[in-house]
Formats: structure tokens, C-alpha cells, sequence
């Protein structure tokens, strides 16, 4: 799905693309840094979901030895500062099991 159509689907209040706003090395960068922003919790779960089904998808592949390919699988998330704590956890702990 574009964004266009996440944002409708989800009813999000802003979910788009950053270009212009972006400081000058990422822009030079590959990949695109989606922003949503909702109103409530589940509307913005629906949101990245809807998100990272798009970034899994192979079917926007041109043909369908593309597809077969192995290409590599890479999200950088960014999160609230104030959000960082509980990713990290207690010492660590909760950063090194996702890790593992």
C-alpha cells in the first residue's frame, strides 16, 4: 500500500514521507524515514504495521527472479527519547535479549 493509502486506511492524522525537512546527509541516503503521527495507540500500531508489511513485501519486484533473490531485510526505528529507557531496559537486559 503507498502511504496515501495507509493514511486513509488507518484514518491517521499525518503519515508521510520526509524529503525536504531532512537534513542534508539523510537525504543523501537510500532508504526513506516514514513519520506518523495518531491520535490514539492502536490507530498508530495499525499504522506501522501497515508500514512494515510494505517494507516486507517482495511484490513490487520487477520480475520474478527479483523476487526469488535474497535481499537483505534492514528497519532503522526510531523512537521517542522518552521511549528509550524501555527498550533498553534495567542495565541493558531487555536491548541484549532482542539482540540475541
Amino acid at each position: 500500500a503507498s502511504i496515501k493509502a495507509i493514511r486513509a486506511a488507518a484514518g491517521a492524522q499525518s503519515v508521510r514521507v520526509l524529503q525536504d525537512e531532512l537534513p542534508e546527509p539523510l537525504k543523501r541516503r537510500q532508504e526513506c524515514i516514514v513519520m506518523a503521527s495518531c491520535g490514539e495507540e492502536a490507530t498508530l500500531q495499525q499504522v506501522v504495521t501497515m508500514v512494515l508489511d510494505r517494507v516486507f513485501d517482495r511484490s513490487g519486484l520487477p520480475a520474478s527472479a527479483e523476487r526469488e533473490r535474497d535481499r537483505p531485510y534492514v528497519l532503522d526505528l526510531i523512537v521517542p527519547e522518552r521511549a528509550g529507557g524501555g527498550i533498553v531496559g534495567p542495565g541493558g537486559e531487555r536491548i541484549r535479549a532482542i539482540i540475541e
